[in-house]
């Protein structure tokens, strides 16, 4: 029993210890705040591929071509708007052991890429509604 009781103790702290972050930059406020863009862009993205397939639909069946030239335009803007955080994903990567200067700058020039990518999701997707809308409308 008290070779379970400390065989458990040990296997707790083993997986306390080994399973924390090489570097403590994941749990700073900065990375938290880029991550919470970053969550909250990535919940858009089925929005963005239904948006998308409706801009399609309405492409295909519209007679007027500059209608269909319309929604194929705006269903492009979504798809490079999910392009844009797909590769910024890519490119994110925390600097191993960085100064401290050296990590706030890395989370400012993240934060404003993030942010971007996150403004032109929204605006993609506002676009996209606007115009399915509007077409509804007529």
């Amino acid at each position: 029993m008290k070779n379970a009781l400390l065989f458990s103790f040990l296997s707790l702290g083993i997986l306390l210890f080994g399973c924390k972050s090489d570097t403590p930059l994941d749990q700073s406020d900065e990375y938290k705040d880029i991550m919470k863009v970053h969550d909250d862009a990535m919940e858009k993205m089925s929005e963005i591929n239904e948006l998308g397939q409706q801009l399609v639909q309405y492409a295909e069946g519209q007679a007027d071509s500059t209608m269909a030239a319309m929604a194929q335009e705006l269903r492009m803007k979504l798809e490079s708007a999910e392009d844009g955080m797909m590769n910024w994903m890519q490119g994110w990567k925390l600097p191993e052991k960085p100064s401290k200067e050296e990590a706030m700058e890395f989370f400012a020039k993240q934060k404003e890429q993030v942010n971007t990518v996150s403004m032109d999701i929204n605006k993609a997707i506002e676009e996209a509604k606007n115009f399915l809308q509007k077409s509804k409308d007529e």
